[in-house]
C-alpha cells in the first residue's frame, strides 16, 4: 500500500508544481494585456482552470501531508 501512496504523493506534488507554473506564466501574460500587448483569449480560460486545479490539488496535498504540517506548526496529536 505504501508504494501506491508514494506514487500518489509524487503525482500530487508534480501536478501542483505544473499548475503553479502554468498559472504563473498565464498570469504574467494577462498582466501584459494591461500594457497593450495582445494575448490569445484562451489564456484567460487556461489561467482560470489551472487556478482551480491548483486549489483542489493543494487541498489533497495538505491532507496527505497533514502529519508533517502538524509537526511544523508544533501541534501535538491527541
Amino acid at each position: 500500500m505504501s508504494k501506491y501512496l508514494h506514487l500518489i504523493r509524487k503525482a500530487t506534488s508534480l501536478t501542483l508544481l505544473t499548475t503553479w507554473l502554468v498559472t504563473g506564466a498565464t498570469g504574467f501574460l494577462l498582466l501584459m494585456t494591461s500594457l497593450g500587448i495582445r494575448v490569445p483569449t484562451v489564456t484567460t480560460d487556461i489561467h482560470t482552470y489551472m487556478g482551480f486545479t491548483a486549489l483542489g490539488v493543494s487541498v489533497i496535498h495538505a491532507y496527505m501531508n497533514s502529519a508533517a504540517l502538524r509537526n511544523y506548526l508544533g501541534i501535538k496529536r491527541r
